[in-house]
């Protein structure tokens, strides 16, 4: 049976990883932010970049006839007649817990928030964002150490988990969901690389939290001296570094 996925390279990874994936498929891959990439190059993998949208006709025609699309770590929105387009439906597999966690960025949300836990979830796609039922969620521990990339690594793993216990089943069309609580939803803004200034009326712990959330490979927090010359910082600092630091920048 035909599926599409719609991925970016860390879903790439998720697909590779999972045990019922098929050998040949598609991907579908944003050609603003990729291109001549090696995951985009497998044996086995048709790789169609997301169209402009006067060509999306072409685009459907290109597809064939799938039964089932998969998003994971997808940066476009799917228009109606897209998701329409498969007969078993679209899935997604979202970084964050649903409802409270919908939207951009959600796993680095989760960190600065101070949360304890995340979740890889998995849902059917309609055509809100981030809006349709849920079908399960996978739970990750966020640990007193963790920054963005680790805590990536264990959304990463999940993500296979409900992977390898659900696929079959969406193939089948046999998939039991229920909707979310409207009451809990939250939708998170994207954040861009000046959201890491530092906020130092916050706390020792929020600011800690702010590092683990933008630590490398991502931009880093950082602050500017007297001189306004700006300080990166590319790790993640403990709420007892946030203090020492306080102090010295205190004392420029």
């Amino acid at each position: 049976m035909s599926i599409v996925f719609f991925v970016d390279e860390v879903g790439a990874r998720v697909i590779e990883n999972t045990r019922h994936r098929p050998q040949n498929y598609t991907i579908v891959y944003d050609p603003r932010r990729y291109e001549n990439q090696p995951w985009l190059h497998v044996t086995g993998v048709h790789a169609i970049p997301h169209p402009p949208k006067n060509e999306r006709q072409i685009f459907l025609e290109q597809l064939g006839s799938p039964q089932l699309g998969i998003i994971c770590s997808y940066s476009r929105i799917l228009w109606k007649e897209l998701i329409d387009f498969f007969p078993m439906g679209v899935v997604n597999l979202h970084g964050g817990k649903l409802p409270e966690y919908r939207g951009a960025n959600t796993l680095q949300w989760a960190i600065i928030n101070g949360e304890k836990s995340t979740a890889a979830t998995l849902h059917f796609v309609d055509k809100g964002v981030d809006t349709g039922p849920v079908i399960d969620a996978a739970e990750v521990v966020i640990e007193t150490n963790d920054t963005m990339l680790s805590v990536l690594g264990k959304i990463l793993n999940a993500s296979v988990y409900l992977l390898d216990i659900w696929l079959p089943s969406l193939l089948q069309g046999k998939v039991p969901s229920y909707p979310q609580d409207e009451s809990k939803a939250h939708v998170w803004p994207s954040r861009t690389p000046d959201d890491g200034l530092i906020n130092w009326s916050q706390s020792d712990e929020e600011i800690s939290l702010l590092t683990r959330a933008l630590a490398a490979p991502w931009p880093g927090a950082f602050y500017y001296t007297n001189d306004n010359r700006k300080v990166v910082i590319d790790h993640a600092l403990s709420p007892y570094e946030v203090a020492e630091l306080r102090k010295k920048v205190a004392g420029e």
